[in-house]
């Protein structure tokens, strides 16, 4: 089947600046076209999807050579993030013979961009090692070395990136359409994922037309509040700390300092008093953290604004100031129903009751942290014995298809809540000392599915990757078998990440 060539607008809309023509355009829109002719005359057969993913492999190849030979940052800060979070400069494909610079063309590098290629555009998850990409990468690679030394350098989009990010330090609007750019359309971290959950939130919208009358509001607080509450790409990060990766490469540290210091309050009920002055506002938010907002950051009339003095909104604080992040609308503000709000917080605890941490619960168990049950009764047994549960509260605690299935429990250390992680089913995959349902003719063809199946917490799977109890797991086909354990265990941990990305 031919392949739909590609024309200059493939190539530019993960630019910063999608609709800003570069003299250099028609020489990338050509090596495009030159490497997807590769790939078609090869005899590679990928498949139904072979069409879609050779013309995607031949397009994100074309934009990591355009970005290596500008050094525009891109590629430097993936490889970068990689380097420190898995201990190699790109993920999965690792040859310690290799001369590897991030300013080079290098087959490792477009290895995992022609498997990337593939994952996005199939349904599958593809083998690292499979030959048919194998051939591919090397075909591209001539490709790419053939032309390293003629391609023309595009320094406006080195010149265009470095302008986003200086003026994103000093403006948080600036910052929030760098951070867009980022997350939805550059050609590392743009994924079919990412997509998918701005698009269900934008289906959700209309469930916010109470608080937002406009839709065109609704769909503004949607992309604000995305790019700070979700993780995004293969390496399942903040959109910030991706942000912040490339002003380091770039040496800009003073803006990577004010990225690691954003800190975020997702859409929350505030109630709020004008200063003296009236140059500030006093918000106080449902979970007693109180916040000092400029008055010119809420763009609305002091007539509207103390028409009531609670709200429902979303701040961000960045370069030592809060910010309004998305929309800013008035609640009912009657005694009565700020209370009512504040019981709707995320963090609220009713009187009498006490939340539970991590200490609480390792006190009670000796400090281990996993424990293995036979179905739903023995786990509710031991949480009333062990644990004072009431009796009334887990009635309806492992119902249905999970009552009778083995229960894994996972005691996280991390965090003030939500410590207790429990997983049903998924214990004939976990080679504990303890773990007498371990069965290892289904793990050998299942324990993978821990990787993008979060009915296993991400924070289960890493303590079970870190204790070695996922062999079967890392033994799979879907990670490299060339490497070292250490080598498949990070190649695992990227995959989780990849795999999950948003739920990571």
């Amino acid at each position: 089947m031919k392949c739909k060539k590609i024309y200059t607008p493939d190539i530019t809309e993960v630019n910063p600046y999608p609709q800003k023509g570069y003299p250099t355009d028609f020489y990338y829109t050509q090596l495009a076209n030159k490497l997807l002719e590769d790939f078609s005359n090869s005899d590679v057969d990928l498949g139904n999807s072979h069409s879609d993913i050779i013309r995607l492999a031949a397009i994100t190849l074309t934009k990591y050579m355009e970005d290596i030979v500008a050094d525009s940052g891109q590629w430097r800060m993936f490889s970068y993030l990689c380097q420190q979070m898995f201990g190699w400069p790109v993920p999965m494909y690792h040859d310690e013979e290799e001369e590897y610079y991030p300013d080079e063309p290098s087959l490792m590098a477009v290895r995992y961009l022609i498997w990337h290629a593939a994952t996005e555009t199939d349904d599958i998850w593809w083998e690292p090692d499979l030959d048919e990409l194998d051939e591919l990468a090397n075909i591209a690679y001539q490709r790419l070395c053939d032309e390293f030394e003629k391609a023309p350098v595009n320094e406006l989009l080195a010149e265009d990136i470095n302008t986003m990010l200086r003026e994103s330090e000093e403006d948080f609007n600036k910052i929030r359409f760098t951070l867009i750019w980022l997350t939805f359309n550059s050609y590392l971290i743009h994924t079919v994922e990412g997509d998918r959950l701005l698009f269900e939130h934008i289906k959700d919208a209309d469930s916010l037309k109470d608080i937002m009358t406009e839709r065109r509001m609704r769909l503004y607080y949607i992309y604000m509040n995305c790019i700070f509450a979700y993780k995004f790409g293969p390496l399942a990060l903040n959109s910030k700390e991706y942000i912040a990766a490339l002003a380091r490469v770039k040496s800009m540290d003073k803006l990577a300092k004010a990225l690691d210091e954003i800190e975020t309050i997702p859409m929350r009920a505030f109630q709020y008093s004008a200063s003296e002055d009236g140059k500030k506002l006093n918000m106080q938010c449902t979970n007693g953290k109180t916040i000092e907002v400029a008055r010119d950051e809420i763009m609305i009339s002091d007539k509207r604004l103390f028409k009531t003095n609670y709200c429902m909104s979303s701040f961000i604080y960045f370069q030592g100031e809060w910010h309004l992040n998305g929309v800013f609308s008035a609640l009912d503000g009657t005694e009565g129903n700020w209370d009512t709000y504040c019981k709707k917080d995320p963090d609220y605890i009713p009187e009498g009751q006490i939340n539970a941490d991590a200490n609480w619960y390792l006190k009670h168990t000796g400090g281990k942290q996993l424990f293995f049950f036979k179905d739903a009764t023995e786990l509710k047994n031991y949480m009333v014995k062990n644990w004072n549960f009431n009796k009334d509260m887990l009635a309806d605690y492992g119902k249905e298809a999970i009552q009778n299935q083995p229960t894994m429990v996972f005691i996280n250390k991390e965090g003030h809540k939500d410590n207790l992680h429990l997983s049903y089913g998924y214990c004939p995959y976990i080679k504990a000392p303890d773990n007498p349902f371990y069965n290892p003719q289904t793990a050998a063809k299942e324990a993978v599915e821990i990787l993008w199946n979060d009915g296993v917490s991400t924070e289960t799977a890493l303590y079970l990757l870190d204790k070695g109890y996922l062999p079967d797991l890392i033994n799979n086909e879907l990670i490299s078998q060339k490497g070292s354990l250490q080598t498949r265990v990070s190649d695992a941990r990227f995959l989780l990440r990849y795999m999950r990305q948003h739920k990571y």
